[in-house]
């Protein structure tokens, strides 16, 4: 077990801004002083000229600058030793307790293509999401489970570490054939919280930078992006 952390740089450029306009009452003074730059006439400019980052009023030259911000992710990584190759077992021999009971539950109602039991490893939030792509995907219950059948005819999932970070565990795995070779050398993760003492899957960190980067694969302890 080995503990990391990997930090996740956000640059974000503000390109040509050079003062931030409050709308504040004005006199009428002020307001007949004001001349919009589209026709030369005072007043303020139409609506749809108005941009925040092309000021209404002269300003002095622009200037480009940078602002940074440092996300630190803290996890702790062990790994399976040996890893641990997962076979179906039958739903009223599943448990919650623990990542890796929940992980075997998840994948054994895939084994057995039993839509229903699926959906009850994930929290309620989390299916109702995964519903929801589904259907604006167009993926039938029969198009998930014939994809089911076909993955697991010819392989089994072989988990290989798990990823403890803040409430959040990761399980990752590889599918390897009957003989141990593998069928699909990426490494992909399932991501696992405590809802009410049952560990689920959850899509709560399926925006989130942590998963996608995979520093346990990579070997990254930093990661660098320009944001606009």
């Amino acid at each position: 077990m080995s503990r990391y952390s990997i930090s996740w740089r956000l640059f974000r450029y503000g390109v040509g801004v050079a003062a931030f306009a409050l709308l504040l009452p004005m006199s009428d003074q002020a307001v007949a002083q004001a001349v919009s730059p589209v026709d030369g006439k005072p007043g303020f400019a139409p609506p749809d000229s108005l941009s925040w980052a092309k000021p209404v009023f002269p300003t002095k030259p622009p200037v480009d600058k940078v602002i940074t911000t440092v996300d630190t992710y803290n996890y702790v990584e062990s790994t399976y030793a040996p890893s641990v190759r997962i076979e179906p077992i039958p739903q009223n021999t599943t448990s919650h307790t623990t990542p890796e009971t929940a992980t075997v539950a998840q994948f054994s109602a895939m084994f057995n293509e039993d839509l229903d039991w699926f959906a009850k490893t994930w929290t309620e939030a989390a299916w109702a999401e995964t519903e929801a792509y589904n259907t604006a995907s167009g993926h039938s219950p029969k198009d998930i489970t014939q994809r089911w059948r076909a993955a697991f005819r010819v392989s089994r999932p072989l988990l290989l570490r798990r990823i403890d970070t803040g409430p959040y565990t990761i399980l990752t795995y590889k599918l390897v054939a009957q003989d141990g070779t593998l069928v699909v050398d990426m490494e992909m993760p399932l991501i696992l919280e405590n809802e009410s003492g049952r560990w689920l899957a959850t899509q709560a960190l399926r925006k989130d930078p942590f998963p996608s980067l995979s520093p346990w694969v990579t070997g990254e302890t930093e990661f660098e992006a320009t944001v606009q």
